[in-house]
């Protein structure tokens, strides 16, 4: 066994080396296209994820293979004024800091066969355990003829169409990580069907799913809903394709142009329980229906962006229903062709009748660095996150602290979190 090969057996982590070894290696023998990371095509098809110039590519004519990744490194440093004590009733002194690599995706995709017939498959390594993770897995066909020319049809594990701001993808977003808005109102991803259908102007999708909180999940499992539907609409004005939306910044010297969007998403739980589980009594019935609308506009080294976004949780056996909302604004500009400012505002609105009713406010202002020129390849952010209201008196807001944002739990507000990333892609 030669030396490759025993290390990557040796190490898992190995492995990736060795698949970027055996591109290089496939690209001296034939048919290897080595391609340039995050540099934008006029050409791009519509398909997320599919853009050429980003990756590894290979090809034999049939099929098409494209590898690419990217890796998020970060120092954060959070700023509290009385953290919530330990186990054993002791506050720390309410400064935390410390690096981490926030988010390390591989990912895999291309067509089989026909140029229409696409795939996409990508994971990521946990942040605390380093074990590899499933997040995208999908196929999908276009056609490019007939009475269904601009639809796509697909099938697998992706993001549902529902808010704007988690469907632009994480490279890509204005910021270093989405609002707190997102982190509670957010669909993530689902298993499921989708169909779009989209001209110059208009674009439409409509999904069938698993419902919220479904990531690879069985069909038995309980934490499934019944079912799901998601629904999406578009409309854009102005110059440029739909590509250019995939991304945040205004770049300098790119003409005005701005979209619209409308989206909801309905689902119905409580018929699917844990098949032996053995629970008595009935099952918990409840329905969800999310809503929202957003706008985007950007133009010569500016952009700009707002939604909202509301929900109702309904239960039944006499059960109080819930109405939340959320709002998000933010704004860039251009200093130079590889500067960028930013600010953003966003707030949760609970229902009065939760126990913690209070909104929860989040001012962010930072500064991207794009060593490539209208490109993600490689970008440096700084940014400070200030949240103004305590995480104790939201119970929205309380329920999803996972200190990706660098939000930590504390009862008296305040409280600061200095971020700063470099971001690499291949």
């Amino acid at each position: 066994m030669n030396r490759l090969a025993a290390a990557c057996l040796d190490r898992p982590f190995a492995a990736v080396l060795c698949v970027s070894a055996a591109c290089h290696a496939a690209a001296a023998w034939s048919g290897v296209e080595p391609v340039g990371a995050g540099v934008p095509s006029s050409s791009a098809p519509a398909v997320e994820g599919m853009r050429p110039a980003k990756g590894f590519v290979v090809t034999d004519g049939e099929f098409r293979l494209r590898i690419s990744g990217w890796a998020q490194f970060r120092y954060l440093m959070n700023f509290r004024d009385n953290p919530a004590p330990d186990s054993g009733g002791n506050h720390d002194s309410g400064f935390a800091s410390g690096f981490e690599t926030a988010k390390t995706r591989l990912q895999a995709a291309g067509t089989v066969l026909d140029p229409n017939l696409r795939f996409r498959i990508e994971g990521e390594f946990s942040r605390t355990s380093g074990e590899f993770g499933l997040l995208d897995a999908w196929s999908s066909y276009t056609f490019t003829d007939g009475w269904l020319e601009g639809a796509t049809i697909r099938g697998g594990q992706f993001k549902m169409p529902l808010l704007r701001e988690q469907l632009v993808p994480d490279t890509a977003a204005l910021t270093m990580e989405r609002s707190v808005v997102d982190s509670v109102f957010s669909q993530g991803r689902s298993q499921g069907v989708d169909a779009r259908w989209q001209d110059d102007r208009i674009r439409l999708t409509g999904g069938l799913g698993d419902g919220i909180g479904s990531l690879n999940t069985r069909y038995t499992s309980s934490s499934e809903s019944d079912v799901a539907l998601t629904g999406r609409m578009e409309f854009k004005w102005g110059d440029g394709d739909w590509v250019r939306f995939e991304d945040s910044p205004g770049w300098k010297l790119s003409p005005y142009a701005g979209m619209a969007g409308v989206a909801f998403h309905w689902q119905h739980s409580g018929n699917t329980a844990t098949p032996g589980s053995g629970s008595p009594g009935p099952v918990s019935q409840s329905d969800l229906l999310m809503y929202t609308a957003d706008v985007t506009s950007e133009g010569d080294g500016w952009s700009v962006f707002a939604s909202f976004v509301g929900s109702h949780l309904s239960g039944d056996n006499g059960a109080p229903g819930f109405d939340d909302f959320g709002l998000v604004a933010q704004g860039a500009m251009f200093l130079t062709g590889q500067d960028e400012v930013f600010v953003r505002w966003d707030t949760v609105f609970p229902d009065g009748n939760r126990t913690g009713n209070d909104p929860f406010n989040t001012l962010t202002a930072g500064y991207n660095h794009f060593f490539v020129p209208e490109s993600h390849a490689l970008k440096f952010t700084a940014d400070v996150c200030w949240f103004l209201d305590s995480t104790t008196s939201n119970s929205l807001v309380a329920a999803r602290l996972n200190g990706r944002n660098g939000l930590l739990a504390d009862s008296e507000g305040n409280q600061f979190c200095v971020r700063f990333q470099l971001q690499m892609m291949f």
